[in-house]
């Protein structure tokens, strides 16, 4: 009697427990409680009133089949816990590898700046100097200049196309090749150091939730040591501030093997805090602009009309050379195609903000014509 009311107990509690999530909207606990329900509408029909000399048997049979459903909830409990870490781990990576994702988007006029970005972070800085270096046999000066760490930032404006350029570089078949591990996480401006070290773990194998449990410490440890020996290159996009490079610098270890760091950056005096001599990412020039907007609105610029084509140009002109500026607008304007009279609208906007505006406000005022225009529900 004790130990049927030791089981019994333990069941009330797993069930109250599936209750509670199955209000969360958990289906394995409903297919638990389901289990279990069933199970108990089987005993009742056994544990009819009975003749005395019956209750012992019946007892025994209840709490042989309770200690089957229990170890069966057990197992159930086991698998869905090694079932929600598979399934996080490849949350973590999905959500990752999605981010880096360009294959459907439309870029232009990035060309030339990608091989030139991809050949100074594959190859080196300092490849002039290789000649002079190998002639007089001088490893520890190799070593020095062309396999030391180096840190290249790419620094403009926001909405210039820093991210979309480097998310170019990273996919590159050329650095993909160079190196061993590749690594990306955000910054943006208030940066997070743990966030930083999850990010980075999280790109160079599975991870699970209880990584957050971990001290940070213990992380920073663990992505040093993934990173030894290797050649590897990190992405550190959306630097706002020195403190941030200050804060995960050192646990990049120095494996004199060619590994890299790109850093993409607002921020000249950012850029400049992290090496001598970072790459000013460009303006696009209008006919760049122009071809990404005719292929975002229309699919090819052969394909804008008539109609459409002065008043067109004298949007894109206004938008600054700016590429997020570019996308902004024509995401807008692909909607309403038919409708001269909001293209016209359109422009008067773009035309009135002002061109001294910081771009974060130029692209704000961008952003509420799309609010504007949203479609009636």
């Amino acid at each position: 009697m004790d130990l049927l009311s030791y089981n019994v107990h333990f069941l009330q509690a797993f069930l109250v427990e599936c209750k509670a999530k199955m209000n969360d909207g958990d289906m394995m606990a409903w297919l638990q409680y389901k289990h279990v329900h069933d199970q108990v509408d089987r005993w009742e029909g056994n544990a009819a009133v009975k003749p005395c000399e019956d209750v012992h048997h019946c007892l025994k049979r209840t709490v042989r089949d309770i200690e089957q459903v229990k170890d069966q909830i057990l197992l159930n409990e086991k698998r869905r816990v090694a079932l929600e870490t598979e399934e996080q781990s490849i949350t973590f990576c999905d959500t990752y590898q999605n981010a880096l994702k360009t294959k459907n988007e439309v870029i232009v006029g990035f060309d030339i700046a990608i091989v030139k970005i991809v050949n100074r972070l594959c190859y080196s800085y300092f490849m002039g100097l290789v000649l002079t270096i190998l002639k007089n046999s001088n490893i520890d000066m190799f070593r020095k200049y062309v396999l030391k760490l180096q840190v290249m930032p790419l620094v403009g404006e926001g909405g210039i196309g820093k991210t979309t350029l480097a998310k170019r570089v990273y996919g590159h078949r050329i650095t993909i090749a160079n190196f061993h591990i590749r690594a990306w996480i955000v910054v943006s401006k208030f940066h997070n150091l743990k966030e930083m070290l999850i990010g980075l773990l999280r790109c160079i194998s599975p991870i699970t939730s209880e990584i957050y449990n971990i001290d940070e410490a213990q992380i920073a440890e663990q992505l040093s040591t993934s990173l030894m020996g290797h050649k590897y290159s990190i992405f550190l996009d959306d630097i706002w501030t020195t403190a941030a490079w200050d804060a995960i610098k050192g646990y990049f270890p120095e494996n004199f093997n060619g590994s890299r760091i790109l850093v993409t950056t607002r921020f000249k005096e950012v850029s400049e805090y992290l090496s001598t001599n970072p790459y000013q990412v460009k303006y696009q020039t209008f006919p760049d602009c122009w071809e990404l907007f005719a292929r975002k609105v229309f699919g090819k610029i052969q394909c804008v009309p008539h109609e459409y084509e002065e008043i067109g140009q004298r949007i894109v002109l206004h938008c600054g050379g700016l590429p997020l500026v570019v996308v902004l607008v024509s995401g807008l304007l692909v909607t309403v195609k038919g409708s001269l009279e909001i293209w016209r609208d359109v422009a008067k906007t773009v035309y009135a903000i002002d061109v001294s505006y910081e771009n974060n406000k130029r692209i704000l005022e961008i952003v509420s014509l799309s609010y504007k225009y949203l479609p009636d529900i």
